[in-house]
C-alpha cells in the first residue's frame, strides 16, 4: 500500500520521502486550484497541506479538518469505503468516489508513484 511505503521511506530514505511528499504537495495544490468549490477543493487543499507539512517535518502528517476522513480511510479511489482506521463514521470514501474523474485519476496516479518509488 502506498501509505505504508511512505511510512517506510520516512525512516529508510528521508531524502526520498521529502522529495516525494514535496512533489505530491505541489501536484495536489495545483489540482486544488482548479477544483470546484466544496468538498473536492477542500479535500485536495487539506491533502496538499498535509504532504507539505510532511515534507518539512520529515514525518508523515495526517490531514485535519472536515475533509480529513477521506485520506485517512484509504487515500483515494482504490480503497473508497475502507474505514478500518475508525474515524468519525463520515462518508469520506463515498465522497472521494463522487469527485471528478480528473481528481480520482490524480489520486490514483499519486498512489502509483509512491508504490513504485
Amino acid at each position: 500500500e502506498a501509505m505504508q511505503k511512505l511510512e517506510d521511506l520516512q525512516s529508510s530514505d528521508p531524502d526520498k520521502f521529502k522529495q516525494i511528499t514535496t512533489d505530491m504537495a505541489s501536484k495536489l495544490k495545483a489540482a486544488a486550484g482548479k477544483a470546484p468549490e466544496g468538498f473536492e477543493k477542500e479535500f485536495l487543499t487539506k491533502l496538499a497541506e498535509s504532504f507539505d507539512a510532511s515534507s518539512k517535518s520529515g514525518k508523515l502528517e495526517r490531514p485535519e479538518g472536515p475533509g480529513a476522513d477521506g485520506p485517512k480511510n484509504g487515500y483515494g479511489p482504490h480503497r473508497s469505503g475502507g474505514h478500518h482506521h475508525g474515524g468519525h463514521g463520515g462518508g469520506g470514501g463515498a465522497e472521494v468516489s463522487q469527485m471528478s474523474q480528473t481528481t480520482q485519476d490524480l489520486l490514483a496516479g499519486l498512489m502509483d508513484e509512491i508504490s513504485t518509488a
